[in-house]
């Protein structure tokens, strides 16, 4: 049944359904970092999780370089290679490039980016743990072409078990040769190498299947002509997520950084589950817009719903990061709670981008993307360069919020100037005044201490719960849009 034919209500279920199905298989991936947690800070110091946090500065950092992003272009033009029946070759021909152009780059980085990277890092040593990221980088390239090229087939059930072995098969390697073998940061690194290379195997095996041998020029052409322009924006933006930690290598000790890593690892959390959302929601707003009147009113009110689970998720993580860091960490790491609720609001900022990155994309104007990062990337080095060298984790969470707070502003001016949508922004502040009401009350009410309260749980929880009701009852109730809107089938 087409999108066009279903009722508003029937929609939601469809997007709930396609969150659930490949929001499983991101959150899977990105999962890698939380679950392992327990084992780092048991087999780890916080020295030495610091220099493990600093190893994953690299693969944002060279990701973009090494793929081009080509696996954006195989989600967006496998359809259009399709009609023209030369969607097979079309694959093929970008795969290759992908290998070819990818392991260029590795050799070159691999063998003489010392000169590079001694520059960015301080406290990491290039032989051998940068070199054995750059390589199970270059390694992981032929699983991104394959995971997007599931997605936009809609083969949801493979997806989820390829993303599953992969995480299963990286989990249990690093376990083995952090907590087994007790080979530290080095054997987490080489447990993602031959994690990496056992499932390039498996990915090459989903490639050839859907791939012809045969060279297609032009498709080559046309994905290089979409993710090219996007490179340079995307590098921006993967750097920026790892720009605290450059910083920081440069004003602090190791130790300090392994103790911010685990509260931004907590933190994280949200956009893990965000990045659940992200995966489903572009392919079904790409589809509800070319199949319904509607749209703009549907796309409008999911959006408002989402936004209002990402508030509830960064109050939940916010006030239950005292317990957490008790549960998974030692003693030493404990100070890192205190960090969780800041990074968590400047998180939740940066997810509200969301919205309008998404109605600057449905309007093909993917240049202003890679402008708005660019902003955010100068605006973080520039505020990070006398905030973090001053206050340290404090000028790095400082600089989070207003930097988001500014590329928000900027991507709304865009979004609504590109494809306008009535963004209920009343609704969403009084969302996060509510949740911050609720966080503030916790935190009086219940004022951390190094030691865990089932009682404290259980009445931490019932304040959730409560804080969930009043969000759902504004959500449904502020319009009362599913039952006045005329529009919709029935």
């Amino acid at each position: 049944m087409s999108h066009a034919e279903l009722t508003v209500n029937g929609l939601f279920r469809k997007l709930a359904g396609s969150v659930f199905t490949y929001g499983t298989g991101m959150m899977l991936t990105n999962a890698v970092g939380i679950i392992l947690l327990p084992v780092f800070l048991r087999y780890l110091s916080p020295a030495e999780y610091g220099v493990w946090a600093l190893t994953r500065i690299i693969p944002p950092f060279i990701g973009s370089i090494l793929s081009l992003d080509l696996s954006g272009a195989v989600l967006r033009l496998y359809y259009d290679w399709k009609k023209e029946g030369k969607e097979k070759e079309s694959l093929f021909t970008v795969w290759m490039f992908t290998l070819l152009w990818g392991g260029i780059i590795t050799a070159i980085f691999a063998i003489f980016g010392e000169m590079v990277f001694s520059l960015i890092f301080n406290q990491v040593k290039f032989y051998p743990l940068i070199r054995l990221t750059i390589i199970a980088e270059g390694i992981n390239l032929t699983s991104l072409l394959a995971l997007k090229l599931l997605r936009i087939r809609d083969e949801a059930k493979l997806y989820v078990v390829l993303n599953f072995l992969q995480v299963l098969c990286t989990l249990s390697s690093i376990i083995f040769f952090v907590a087994y073998i007790g080979s530290g940061v080095e054997g987490a690194l080489y447990g993602v190498l031959y994690a990496n290379a056992s499932m390039f195997l498996v990915f090459s095996a989903v490639m050839a299947k859907n791939c012809k041998i045969g060279i297609e020029i032009k498709g080559l052409k046309e994905a290089l002509w979409y993710s090219v322009p996007l490179v340079p924006g995307n590098i921006v933006n993967n750097v920026f997520n790892v720009l605290d930690r450059f910083f920081l290598d440069k004003v602090l000790p190791a130790s300090q950084i392994g103790i911010y890593s685990v509260a931004r690892t907590i933190a994280n959390i949200l956009m893990m589950l965000v990045s659940a959302f992200q995966l489903a929601l572009m392919p079904f707003f790409i589809k509800v817009a070319s199949e319904r009147d509607d749209f703009k009113v549907v796309i409008s009110k999911v959006f408002t719903g989402l936004f209002a689970i990402f508030t509830f998720l960064t109050y939940t993580v916010a006030v239950f990061a005292p317990e957490v860091v008790l549960v998974l960490g030692k003693d030493e790491y404990y100070e890192s709670f205190k960090y969780v609720p800041p990074l968590s609001f400047a998180f939740m900022l940066g997810s509200f981008a969301f919205l309008p990155e998404t109605q600057v994309l449905l309007a093909k104007k993917t240049m202003y993307s890679s402008f708005v990062y660019s902003v955010k990337f100068v605006l973080f080095a520039l505020l990070g360069i006398v905030l973090i060298w001053q206050m340290g984790i404090d000028g790095v969470i400082l600089t989070y919020i207003l930097t988001n707070l500014a590329a928000l502003f900027i991507y709304l001016r865009l979004g609504q100037k590109f494809y306008p949508l009535d963004l209920r922004i009343g609704e969403l502040l009084f969302f996060i005044a509510i949740a911050a009401l609720f966080w503030f009350g916790a935190m009086t009410l219940f004022p951390p201490v190094p030691l865990l309260s089932g009682t404290t749980i259980f009445l931490k929880g019932l304040l959730s719960t409560a804080l969930l009701g009043v969000i759902v009852f504004l959500y449904v109730y502020w319009d009362n849009f599913l039952c006045s809107d005329k529009s919709a089938k029935v």
